[in-house]
């Protein structure tokens, strides 16, 4: 993650300036553990879980699951793609080693 990019995704909406900066910002969207929301050019909002990119093709996309169960996945052409908001909850916050330890040690003591 760059320096501008904040510890927990969730919320965040990097600023894409260049399409180098779009290009990091859908690869975190892809390590991302949570529905991200997409905005098109054509001003359409798209929201979804983020499962597959190509962004070295010819005609680079991102695909994502919708949050519906009725609808199928999109495929969206980066093209098309002028913004994005990591706007679903962050299933990993919370969840690394670390704070598993810390939780052990507050119910149960330290470690030996």
């Amino acid at each position: 993650m760059s320096e501008e990019t904040p510890k927990s995704l969730e919320g965040w909406e990097p600023k894409i300036e260049t399409e180098v900066d779009l290009h990091r910002a859908l690869d975190e969207a892809f390590d991302y553990r949570g529905d991200v929301t997409l905005m098109l050019k054509d001003g359409e909002k798209v929201q979804g879980f983020v499962f597959n990119r190509d962004l070295q093709v010819a005609e680079p996309f991102v695909s994502l699951y919708p949050p519906s169960e009725d609808s199928q996945a999109r495929k969206l052409s980066v093209a098309d793609i002028d913004g994005l908001i990591f706007s679903g909850k962050d299933t990993a916050t919370g969840n690394s080693w670390e704070a598993w330890v810390a939780r052990w040690e507050a119910k149960h003591g330290p470690r030996s």
